[in-house]
């Protein structure tokens, strides 16, 4: 696959019977998206950055997206980390055939 971009929608993003669980819970301050060649992509977020953020990847040909963390925004209440979405876009590698 060659990926094009990867969305992250950071933290928990709900509101319960506990409150605001993106301020409760831990969160992505800092980390990387690593591809299967092991090149890395930095990502970091502002502590209150409830927007899923887009990082847009120079068409990337990879078997494989890993997001690694580095350090983290602490939630109030628990010593956990949340993200509620990773979206890798991508476009199939063209295929070539034999003569």
């Amino acid at each position: 696959m060659i990926v094009t971009s990867v969305q992250i929608a950071n933290g928990f993003q709900v509101a319960d019977a506990h409150g605001d669980e993106f301020l409760l819970n831990s969160r992505i301050a800092n980390g990387r998206i690593r591809f299967s060649d092991r090149t890395e992509t930095a990502i970091n977020f502002a502590a209150d950055d409830r927007a899923p953020t887009r990082f847009e990847v120079a068409s990337k040909p990879t078997r494989s997206v890993t997001v690694l963390i580095d350090s983290v925004h602490r939630g109030s209440r628990w010593n956990d980390l949340a993200v509620s979405e990773v979206q890798v876009r991508y476009r199939e590698a063209a295929t070539t055939t034999g003569p």
